[in-house]
């Protein structure tokens, strides 16, 4: 991990690390993280509050590199910030949304019954991927999902 900077959410986020597929767990340490703070503050791009008005100082989220306009483009990389302590659930959410990064941001799966993942595409794929990392027979998940996730598997190889 990079730029991981509170040393008391290593647990959690080794643990999500730990349950993710192997093959995806090799590309997730290379993950840059950020927190315990206020990625304004530090830096790491100007957007204050997300569409939904909650401030970003307190939400997980993922920053990507067109977002850090503040940074040399050399210092540009997707990253997880987790400004307070979040559990695995969400934190393998977040890495959802790299995933998603990763293997293109047009894909689309169908939104499972979930309001957050109802929100947009990009939020139907953090909580598809969470869902399935979690459970990869998880009844919410219809075949296509399954087969999608397994797919990027075995690109990541």
């Amino acid at each position: 991990m990079n730029r991981h900077v509170g040393y008391g959410f290593s647990a959690p986020i080794s643990a999500a690390i730990d349950i993710l597929p192997e093959s995806l767990r090799h590309h997730m340490t290379d993950v840059h993280i950020v927190t315990g703070c206020d990625p304004v503050f530090i830096g790491l791009h100007a957007y204050r509050y997300s569409s939904d008005g909650r401030s970003y100082k307190h939400i997980a989220h993922v920053v990507y590199p067109y977002h850090q306009l503040t940074l040399p483009k050399h210092l540009r990389h997707p990253t997880i910030v987790l400004p307070t302590m979040r559990s695995i659930c969400d934190i393998l959410h977040e890495m959802g949304h790299i995933v998603h990064f990763w293997y293109g941001l047009d894909i689309i799966v169908p939104a499972i019954d979930d309001d957050y993942a109802r929100i947009n595409h990009h939020e139907a794929f953090a909580v598809a991927f969470q869902h399935w990392v979690l459970s990869s027979n998880d009844p919410m998940l219809d075949e296509y999902i399954k087969h999608l996730f397994e797919s990027l598997l075995i690109r990541s190889r």
